[in-house]
């Protein structure tokens, strides 16, 4: 994790590409909400704030809020439990603006994208036994699917970083060491651990081994730089 801070410019790389962010819900209680910006291979800011006292909706104008003063139009918000309801809210807020933003449903406990790819990018990082294997064989869900698109970007990185491995640009991270709370980003995002499903095998994210709280910069992280589905080949209309 600490080999990707400010990657980009130990590498020389014009960050480019996808502005998306990933909103972690949290309603009332000890959970926090989090929101993280991303431009390409770039974590350009992250905002954590605690929806005490308020309600989602709330927590959903703030991401407008936001939004508008990093510039991004196009939100991935988790789809699960208590971000249900964002849709529906970011709805009828959108309705009384004139500029809009698109929320996304994220569905962590959904099926995988690009199913039939393999998971494994390069053949140093795979093993004898999963060659071959697809995404859908190799994943839970889009949970496990997304943490994973995290490691492989860490991993390539780190290597990129001490060992002078060239990877395609595109394939990195990298994490700007004016983020606020950088410590505690790195720590969540190291905190995830993985496994194999008891009853079917495939790999599966434990984001809070050995009772430790859930790491809501790393859900709005991961979310952020999720894969997304590969566009059919073909000719516009």
């Amino acid at each position: 994790m600490k080999a990707a801070i400010n990657a980009h410019v130990k590498l020389g790389i014009n960050p480019s590409g996808v502005l998306k962010a990933g909103f972690d819900v949290a309603d009332k209680g000890a959970d926090k909400c989090a929101l993280a910006f991303r431009h390409g291979i770039l974590l350009e800011t992250i905002n954590e704030w605690s929806g005490k006292d308020g309600d989602i909706y709330e927590s959903v104008e703030k991401v407008f809020e936001l939004c508008d003063m990093n510039r991004y139009s196009t939100v991935y918000y988790d789809a699960d439990g208590m971000g249900a309801g964002c849709r529906g809210d970011a709805k009828n807020i959108n309705a009384k603006r004139q500029k809009k933003v698109k929320f996304i449903a994220h569905w962590g406990s959904g099926s995988v994208v690009n199913p039939l790819d393999n998971p494994f990018r390069y053949s140093n990082d795979t093993w004898d036994a999963d060659k071959g294997r697809t995404n859908e064989d190799f994943f839970q869900n889009y949970k496990a699917q997304s943490g994973w698109e995290l490691r492989k970007r860490f991993h390539a990185t780190y290597r990129a970083i001490t060992e002078g491995t060239i990877y395609p640009p595109d394939d990195l991270i990298s994490i700007p060491d004016t983020l606020p709370n950088l410590n505690k980003i790195i720590t969540e995002l190291s905190q995830p651990t993985y496994g194999q499903s008891p009853s079917s095998g495939k790999m599966l994210i434990n984001k809070t081994p050995d009772g430790c709280r859930s790491p809501n910069y790393y859900d709005a992280i991961a979310i952020a730089f999720a894969p997304l589905p590969k566009v059919n080949p073909g000719f516009f209309s």
